[in-house]
């Protein structure tokens, strides 16, 4: 089970250390289940009970939601980040991933749980070290999850059907599901940690730009913002004589259709 937020400061650093390389390899086994089995995937939200370390006492839940609140518990303990806590969060993020890519009900819980939202604010909280490796691969990901997840919900748009998640006591609606998890990923929070990740290094912007696109539809940006952000970013990385302008053809186009747009701010 995920360690309290006490833990990690009252804990001695062998034992929490100890604790975050067990979690890790329970993160990675969860997330390489789900991602290399399709079975597994339903088991993601399967109402579970289990039995807590430090209680003693049954706790209702499932594999979701204790990936979702032990990486909460990593974040809280960030500023003294350690090689184990780095590890940890990488695999959680890593079962996350998992769990939710092509997982409707499995991003509905998430939703229900504010997830999302803790993804967005570990932009902000990463963004403090950008000289980081981890903190730069880290926002990487989250910006790539989120970029699928709605990806997902545009190829998949709102059906009539249903879906029961297991321990349900009704179907939920498809339409339903649908506009849940796009609220929960398309708001005014994520934009603007969409926007803070293009101030990181050039591996972290070509990500973020990527998100831009995915985000475009949903982010009310104003065409100032745009203008400001995306034009001395473009300028930049074209006098950047290290950067392949053939390999990053995707990534200027981006750019360029950004800066189109910003010129008729009502299609941005």
């Amino acid at each position: 089970p995920p360690t309290s937020p006490n833990a990690t400061t009252t804990a001695p650093n062998e034992y929490l250390s100890n604790v975050q390389t067990v979690q890790a390899y329970a993160a990675w086994t969860l997330g390489t289940a789900v991602k290399n089995t399709g079975e597994f995937i339903p088991w993601t939200v399967e109402a579970m009970s289990i039995t807590s370390a430090t209680t003693a006492e049954k706790q209702d839940t499932n594999a979701l939601e204790l990936v979702h609140q032990t990486l909460a518990a990593s974040l809280k303990s960030h500023q003294v980040r350690t090689k184990e806590l780095e590890t940890l969060q990488q695999k959680l993020l890593y079962a996350l991933g998992s769990f939710l890519r092509g997982n409707s009900l499995a991003q509905y819980q998430f939703a229900q749980q504010q997830g999302p939202a803790l993804l967005a604010s570990s932009i902000n909280l990463w963004a403090h070290d950008y000289q980081s490796n981890h903190c730069v691969k880290m926002t990487q990901r989250v910006l790539s999850l989120a970029s699928d997840v709605l990806l997902e919900l545009q190829h998949q748009p709102p059906e009539s059907d249903s879906a029961t998640p297991d321990g349900a006591p009704k179907t939920i609606p498809r339409e339903q599901l649908h506009q849940a998890i796009l609220a929960a990923f398309a708001n005014s929070t994520w934009c603007q940690a969409v926007l803070r990740a293009l101030e990181g290094p050039r591996k972290l912007q070509s990500t973020a730009l990527n998100s831009m696109h995915s985000f475009r539809g949903h982010c009310q940006w104003e065409a100032p913002l745009i203008q400001s952000v995306i034009s001395p970013l473009q300028k930049a990385w074209k006098m950047d004589g290290t950067i392949d302008a053939e390999a990053f053809q995707d990534q200027f186009a981006i750019m360029d259709q950004l800066l189109a747009l910003s010129c008729d701010p009502t299609k941005i």
